[in-house]
């Protein structure tokens, strides 16, 4: 199924019947005045709205969760745009160059396209050791996963923000994670 043309037209109805748009970066913003002028749909005014996070590295957290000693944090939506498949090839590279790399824990719920990665992770002895798939995680959890994990990763192709790099570094963690616009503004 083809969602951009769909979402393109809904979004054109959206523009039609709206005074102002919050974005939620500048990229956003940009990105979004593009598909006005390419489209040809109405222009309302555009506001950016940077998305920020509550999490506090202070907060009380219940520490009774079962948690790996050492372990990379990945706070995303599973899907092809969040570059999974990158982490699951640097594993087994490290795997075949010798390289014990520290388990990494992906939080996220499960997107469309990333079935091969997935079959990937479990159906791989050595990955599905390495690789922890959580959902479903609650606030108090997510700050738990924050609060201990060694760093965080970020690898995305593409993003309006990245809410997780501000709520790694509440928690006063550093992301590596791609170059790109919305993320070097994050």
């Amino acid at each position: 199924v083809d969602f951009s043309n769909e979402f393109s037209e809904y979004l054109i109805n959206i523009l039609h019947g709206s005074s102002y748009v919050f974005c939620i970066s500048n990229n956003t913003k940009s990105d979004l005045k593009d598909f006005i002028y390419k489209s040809g749909a109405p222009s309302p005014k555009l506001i950016t709205m940077k998305l920020g996070t509550t999490f506090h590295k202070d907060s009380i957290v219940n520490n009774n969760s079962q948690l790996h000693s050492k372990f990379i944090l990945y706070v995303s939506t599973i899907e092809t745009r969040k570059n999974h498949q990158l982490i699951i090839d640097i594993y087994l590279l490290a795997k075949r160059k010798g390289f014990d790399l520290p388990n990494i824990i992906f939080i996220g719920m499960m997107g469309w396209g990333t079935q091969k990665e997935m079959d990937q992770i479990y159906d791989n002895s050595y990955l599905n050791k390495k690789i922890l798939i959580l959902n479903n995680i609650d606030d108090e959890k997510l700050q738990h996963y924050y609060k201990n994990a060694l760093f965080c990763i970020y690898p995305s192709l593409y993003e309006g923000w990245g809410l997780p790099i501000i709520e790694a570094a509440s928690f006063g963690k550093v992301t590596i994670c791609s170059n790109i616009k919305s993320l070097r503004e994050a």
